[in-house]
């Protein structure tokens, strides 16, 4: 990986922190942000959404089930830790934190 991102020293826990907070987009149905940041098409957001969220429609079920699919019991790890609201984010601290509740 390295390699590839000369002048970084990127990990695969790195992949890890953006693959969290790509996935938070697509479960809360922020297709365009998907696409701005991380280059998804409506099409693959939906498909990531039907993955992690089959029969879920309630939020704080949904944040709970992304905690699951990243391996934590509880989503407090994984918005505290994982999830990095951005400017444009759908979230706005400190909502990032304590919205899942």
């Amino acid at each position: 990986m390295n390699d590839v991102l000369r002048g970084n020293r990127w990990t695969f826990h790195h992949l890890r922190h953006a693959a969290a907070n790509n996935m938070f987009l697509a479960i809360e149905d922020e297709d365009e942000l998907g696409a701005q940041f991380a280059g998804w098409p409506a099409l693959q957001c939906q498909a990531i959404r039907e993955a992690i969220l089959p029969n879920v429609t309630a939020r704080q079920s949904r944040y709970l089930a992304l905690a699951a699919y990243m391996g934590h019991a509880d989503p407090r790890e994984t918005f505290e830790s994982y999830i990095h609201p951005r400017r444009a984010g759908p979230c706005e601290p400190p909502c990032a934190a304590t919205c899942w509740r």
